[in-house]
């Protein structure tokens, strides 16, 4: 009877060696994971730092860029404007020639020619601030482009 005992005991004893080897080999596997997720955790983290300092200097530049590009759109202007007002109809003798000919009307009188020419150079004068507008904004775009690209 004693035997057939120590052959329990040997049993329940293997059996118990074994799930601690288990219970060990899952512990042991639990805390790799971890330690491999703890890892992802760190570098997902730096990683994100990292985007959010490229992010703050591409804002920055970009601030100065449309800073720049309003300062230098609004001085433009300033000359575009001046350069029109001087062609204007109250602007004096300093006003330049928008024509060479005048064409004459149907019935043979001319046209009021200080009225077309101011027309004229109003229009011209919007078409140039447009043109000014849209290629400061081109400037822009290509300048924030690039800061986001860098």
């Amino acid at each position: 009877m004693f035997g057939l005992s120590m052959n329990v005991i040997r049993w329940i004893g293997g059996a118990l060696l074994v799930v601690m080897v288990i219970a060990g080999i899952y512990y042991k596997g639990r805390l790799d994971e971890r330690q491999i997720c703890n890892r992802y955790k760190a570098e997902v983290k730096a990683l994100a730092r990292a985007q959010e300092e490229k992010t703050n200097q591409i804002e920055v530049k970009n601030a100065k860029a449309t800073e720049q590009a309003a300062t230098n759109y609004r001085n433009q202007l300033a000359v575009l404007r001046s350069h029109y007002a001087n062609r204007l109809p109250d602007a004096g003798t300093g006003r330049l020639p928008t024509t060479t000919s005048r064409a004459t009307g149907v019935d043979g009188t001319a046209p009021n020619d200080v009225l077309a020419d101011a027309a004229v150079d109003q229009l011209t004068s919007k078409c140039a601030e447009t043109t000014l507008m849209l290629t400061n904004l081109q400037g822009w775009v290509t300048k924030v482009s690039e800061n986001t690209n860098d």
